[in-house]
């Protein structure tokens, strides 16, 4: 059972890189740190509906998080349109200065191809006009200074979408859990 999980950046090598990032790995951990353990005597002392605003105040990022996970471990064997476009190595995380942070970056196995993403949750179906937004605002977003001459393709995670929604909006491509998990997408 790993604990704490060492992320480096993308385009770093793992023995070398001194730009580390260690993250608690295990979701229940990551709850007993975030929430439990600095709230203890809240608590213990505290109400039901006391306790539950506690939660409610860490729970929405708790969530993102282990998305965020759930997609990195799905990118290997994503269905789809974007599946058709790799197949992926494992992504890793992407930061760098003053560059803009990447959820998922991840080579394709050929090497002809890179891809960039951003997971983002949302509790309910995210709808197409968010989807838009969303993925016009990653379209535009620079690219990390490591990717060379490779062809992008742009990707955004989400849990679920509502009924028709594209596939593809900005040329960014709409990934769901569905698509992660080989099933089929109800749209």
């Amino acid at each position: 059972m790993t604990l704490v999980r060492r992320e480096v950046p993308y385009g770093e090598s793992a023995r070398g890189s001194k730009r580390s990032l260690y993250r608690i790995d295990d979701p229940f951990m990551r709850l007993w740190f975030r929430v439990v353990a600095p709230n203890r005597a809240a608590l213990t002392a505290g109400t039901p509906a006391s306790r539950r605003a506690v939660l409610d105040e860490h729970w929405h990022l708790l969530l993102g998080q282990a998305w965020e996970d759930l997609c990195a471990r799905g990118v290997p064997a994503v269905r789809g349109e974007l599946a058709r476009r790799g197949p992926w190595r494992p992504p890793s995380r992407y930061w760098h200065g003053a560059e803009p942070e990447w959820d998922l970056v991840a080579d394709a196995i050929e090497g002809k191809r890179v891809l960039v993403g951003e997971s983002w949750f949302s509790a309910r179906p995210a709808t197409a006009a968010a989807l838009a937004r969303e993925a016009e605002r990653l379209a535009a977003r620079p690219l990390p200074a490591v990717i060379r001459d490779r062809e992008v393709v742009r990707a955004l995670f989400v849990p679920a979408v509502t009924a028709r929604t594209p596939k593809s909006i900005a040329s960014v491509h709409i990934v769901t859990l569905a698509d992660l998990l080989g099933r089929a997408p109800i749209r």
